[in-house]
């Protein structure tokens, strides 16, 4: 994976016509969604297959734009995953993980009880 951390970005200042994988090959685009808590608001990594590499992170805030970014997703050829990406996701300002025996990692760790509900 890239060590290039993508830049996180606001769905509701999305120009509605730079494709979110601009420059990205066709083949293999999948976007991971996550649910951040009750209201609807989402997070979503968009991923390249080569190298598999976080192109893009997007946060929405309610259910009307989750609608419309899948909407978007799709007309882009990409492949739709309900959750958290299958691999470390830091966004710079996360911490790595404590040694063996430390505390709880933070989000966006590889550990499977791990959840990435944040907060907005």
């Amino acid at each position: 994976m890239s060590t290039t951390q993508p830049v996180e970005q606001s769905f509701s200042q999305w120009d509605g016509k730079t494709p979110f994988f601009n420059g990205a090959p066709t083949q293999g685009r999948r976007v991971y969604l996550t649910a951040v808590d009750e209201s609807g608001a989402f997070l979503a990594y968009g991923v390249a297959p080569t190298p598999r590499d976080v192109r893009f992170i997007v946060r929405g805030a309610n259910p009307s734009e989750e609608e419309r970014f899948i909407a978007e997703i799709r007309r882009e050829g990409a492949q739709l995953t309900h959750g958290a990406p299958p691999f470390e996701i830091y966004t710079g300002g996360d911490k790595a993980p404590p040694p063996s025996g430390g505390s709880t990692p933070p989000p966006g760790s590889a550990d499977p009880q791990q959840q990435l509900l944040r907060k907005l």
